[in-house]
């Protein structure tokens, strides 16, 4: 058996004893598995061949889609390899289960950002050719359009950011596709140009790549007439687009996308130096003068606004993002990146950039935004949106940050007005301070904590200032170990998860979590006057790390400390443990301790002596056990009476607010034995 055979057996040995991805990774490299993959891309393909077809007997695996993550961020497998193999598996009838195709287009769509130099498609060493990834990409989303709608499994837009990328990447190789394939290309393209739902910023790239293939065949107008479908989406046709354009705002939007949908995650809109640094490769890689630009990247991140707010009745929370990132958010970004691109001159070059930009999203706005009257307005229907608003709001906030003169302003767009701007409701609802706010979230109530981050959502132009505000306060609460207002923040958040996502806009939230990791760690117990009452509030943080770790799937390295102090892994495995085999000695006494607090019915209870010994954050891993190894005594055979109390009292202690915080591990053990 050659060595990449030998690879592949290997892969399917390690899923079937349940190794995780990270062991598979290690067992690989002892093997010198890196030394043989990085010989040619056949190699590699063979291996992704394998796993897809592990995914092909065991549907939307997330195991298997670690396996596929980690190989590829270890560089053993490229990641034109990866687009290549899992798109024209496609084309070959080898996968067609909608779970497991949004699974493989959205890691996909990560590894692309967490590996900005790794090309997508490839001329030197390709699998496949990059006609056959083209043309297997619009095949998946012709597929995608036509399946039944899953907010759970969403293939129709995965799809399209799948061959959105597919296409950034194929003007310079559009010359050396052959006749046969460009023709290919065209009629699934305008086929799927036709569909009612495809968005906008797609039809312009399908639009442009179409012109680049009729170029390279002669034919003077390769573009359907289709007039009527496209005025039917807001947009007219264009006889201005090149490749350039398209290669700009498929960038630009890919971007956005990214950093804006995973803005928790290190690299995400909420890191400014990340993305600041993401944002100078990218202009310096168009090589565009500085306005286009600026241009394009407003311009994307409107069209992504729009899709946002035609989908506000269906996904209210990303309607609100995308409206914080346009009006909040991306005035500031685009500040930083001219004083970091060398501009002095920062009024002349957004007056350029906007009125490219108001020209070319004019029919959008028009045709997406409800239009309102002042007349509609003052009669008291609420002014949410709509394109005069959007245009004047939006002018506002570049105002406020000295990018416009309110001349330019006013000559950009009449009906604006230089006393127009919208008060600060924020500020209003305080004595104009936002510490007062930021104070005032920390010390309240529920109830006037979610009417604080209402606020918040809704004042575009001070979310910035009080989201570090708030993170600077954090900072000095976990610094003192003030346990009880820690958590007070994390209940407040974690009820009102829609503030929260507005909050990773503006702020890194790996070193969000990070600080109450290391609260966590640091607790000392022994000086703790009622340890048992602070384990209620020690369980809201705990329970609000776990939500926002799996809301986000954030992984543990991206909440490590660069000294590795500090770790997650003991939330994200909580309910791994399975018995008392599998505990360290330390750990087993501890063990012993809690079995007898929890279950011996004989006992007085939990003492405030037993919470002093360890920190409490073991329970993650023993509550798990120690009820299953409760259940597995109820199910022996000498089992009576006395092992069902002893069950009864536990899970009477772990429904309680002292212990709750651990059922998540306790569940996700007991649904693992019953599978």
């Amino acid at each position: 058996m050659d060595p990449v055979s030998q690879i592949a057996l290997l892969t399917q040995r390690s899923y079937e004893n349940g190794l995780s991805a990270a062991e598979w990774l290690a067992v690989l490299r002892a093997g010198n598995a890196e030394e043989v993959l990085a010989t040619s891309s056949v190699g590699s393909a063979q291996v992704m061949d394998s796993m897809i077809n592990l995914f092909v007997k065991w549907p939307a695996n997330r195991t298997i889609l670690e396996y596929m993550e980690a190989i590829t961020q270890a560089q053993m497998l490229p990641l034109h390899v990866y687009f290549s193999v899992f798109l024209r598996s496609i084309r070959q009838g080898v996968l067609a289960d909608s779970r497991s195709l949004d699974m493989l287009c959205r890691l996909g769509i990560q590894l692309v950002s967490e590996l900005p130099l790794s090309p997508v498609l490839s001329m030197v060493e390709p699998v496949e050719s990059p006609s056959a990834t083209l043309l297997d990409a619009l095949t998946l989303l012709r597929e995608g359009l036509h399946r039944p709608y899953s907010t759970l499994h969403d293939l129709q837009t995965s799809s399209s950011d799948v061959l959105l990328i597919v296409i950034q990447y194929c003007p310079s190789m559009v010359p050396q596709f052959s006749p046969g394939d460009a023709i290919q290309i065209l009629t699934v393209s305008h086929e799927i140009m036709q569909h009612p739902t495809l968005r906008p910023d797609l039809l312009s790239a399908l639009e442009s790549m179409n012109r680049l293939l009729g170029d390279n065949l002669s034919v003077p107008n390769p573009l359907p007439t289709a007039g009527s479908e496209m005025l039917s989406l807001g947009i007219p046709p264009r006889s201005d687009i090149n490749a350039e354009d398209a290669s700009e705002m498929t960038s630009c939007s890919l971007f956005l996308w990214s950093i804006v949908d995973c803005r928790a995650h290190p690299y995400g809109c909420g890191n400014t130096e990340h993305t600041l640094a993401v944002l100078l490769g990218l202009y310096r890689w168009n090589g565009v003068a500085l306005p286009n630009f600026c241009a394009e990247l407003i311009r994307a991140a409107v069209l992504h606004y729009l899709e946002a707010f035609q989908l506000k009745d269906i996904e209210p929370t990303l309607a609100s993002n995308w409206s914080s990132f346009v009006y909040g958010r991306l005035p500031d970004l685009l500040l930083q990146f001219l004083e970091n691109a060398g501009s002095t001159q920062h009024q002349p070059i957004m007056e350029s950039a906007m009125t490219i930009v108001l020209e070319k999203v004019a029919r959008q706005l028009d045709f997406v935004l409800p239009f309102q009257s002042t007349m509609d307005i003052d009669d008291g229907s609420e002014a949410e949106s709509n394109p005069s608003l959007f245009r004047t709001r939006f002018l506002h906030a570049l105002v406020k940050r000295d990018l416009l003169s309110p001349s330019m302003a006013k000559a950009l767009y009449n009906d604006w007005k230089e006393d127009g701007a919208l008060p600060s409701i924020l500020l209003q609802d305080s004595t104009g301070s936002i510490e007062e706010m930021v104070e005032r979230l920390l010390l309240s109530g529920p109830e006037e904590q979610r009417q604080v981050l209402t606020l918040f959502i809704k004042d575009y132009d001070q979310q910035g200032e009080f989201a570090k505000t708030l993170y600077k306060r954090l900072e000095e609460l976990t610094e003192s170990l003030d346990l009880f207002t820690v958590a007070s923040i994390c209940e407040a958040l974690v009820n009102y998860l829609a503030a929260f996502d507005v909050l990773a806009l503006y702020i890194p939230i790996p070193q969000f979590l990070q600080r109450l990791l290391v609260l966590v760690d640091n607790l000392d117990w022994e000086d703790i006057d009622d340890p048992q009452m602070a384990m209620t509030p020690l369980g809201t943080v705990i329970l609000f790390l776990q939500s926002i770790i799996g809301r986000y799937n954030l992984k543990p390295a991206a909440l490590e400390s660069k000294d590795q102090s500090i770790s997650a892994e003991y939330l994200i495995q909580a309910g791994s443990a399975e018995s008392v085999s599998s505990l360290s000695s330390d750990e087993e006494a501890v063990y012993n301790d809690w079995h007898r607090a929890l279950f011996d019915v004989t006992c007085d209870g939990v003492e405030d002596s037993l919470v002093r010994s360890r920190n409490p954050r073991i329970l993650l891993k023993l509550a798990p056990v120690l009820m299953s190894e409760a259940i597995s005594k109820c199910r022996s055979p000498g089992a009576g009476q006395d092992e069902l109390a002893s069950l009864r009292n536990g899970i009477n202690y772990l429904q309680e607010p002292l212990l709750n915080w651990t059922l998540v591990g306790v569940i996700r053990c007991i649904a693992l034995q019953m599978e």
